[in-house]
């Protein structure tokens, strides 16, 4: 558009946008522009603003899916640590450190986008999530390992680059993984899961919109 649309009326305290039709107050905003629900836009809103916001009584069963949500947040946390380590601080990730050169990405990059190397081996992940005590039924239903037929567990990501994706709270929801050597799929990427839903992801976000309002443009 050539003309501008969107107005606040400061005085109201409501926005709206004449191209499109959305608008309402300051929750209404927040919840469209960063996909919250009410009261995550409130509670959003409170931190920001350093207002106490009274505790929110729960149902038990939401209860526990808030619990279990978080605790599958601290997995791919964990993960996403152990995997930039090896590339970053442990000799074992040399080889991923020297393609990532070859592929004239700097480290720079590399720390910025938390990149990741995953080694040539079926139990890496596995042994580390053990050593942490993690749930591996958890983490098998993020993608990142798989049951063994005869019993046990293996690792989903092996001898790959690790890209983490995240939302728009910073918080890790997956994992794209490119294979190093000759290997099938080139590509291989996390499946969908009670927090990560690819519809509403666009990949690199979190580190573009530190820049957008300075360059004032989004490729």
């Amino acid at each position: 558009e050539k003309t501008p649309s969107f107005m606040v009326n400061e005085e109201k305290q409501i926005f709206h946008c004449f191209g499109c039709g959305a608008g309402g107050d300051v929750f209404t905003f927040l919840m469209k522009m960063g996909h919250f629900s009410f009261p995550q836009a409130v509670g959003e809103l409170a931190k920001r603003y350093g207002v106490r916001l009274p505790p929110r009584e729960l149902s038990p069963a939401k209860k526990k899916e808030m619990a279990k949500r978080e605790i599958l947040f601290q997995i791919n946390q964990m993960t996403l640590e152990y995997f930039h380590d090896l590339l970053s601080l442990r000799r074992e990730g040399e080889e991923g450190r020297r393609y990532l050169s070859q592929r004239g990405l700097s480290e720079k990059f590399i720390k910025e986008h938390r990149l990741g190397y995953s080694l040539e081996r079926w139990d890496g992940l596995v042994q580390h999530l053990q050593e942490k005590k993690v749930s591996l039924e958890l983490a098998r239903e993020l993608g990142l390992i798989f049951p063994k037929k005869g019993g046990g567990w293996y690792d989903a990501f092996r001898g790959r680059i690790l890209f983490p994706i995240f939302d728009h709270h910073q918080r890790v929801v997956g994992f794209g993984g490119r294979v190093i050597r000759e290997g099938e799929p080139k590509y291989l990427n996390s499946p969908e899961s009670s927090i990560y839903h690819k519809g509403e992801i666009l990949y690199g976000l979190q580190v573009a919109r530190g820049y957008i309002p300075g360059k004032d443009c989004v490729i």
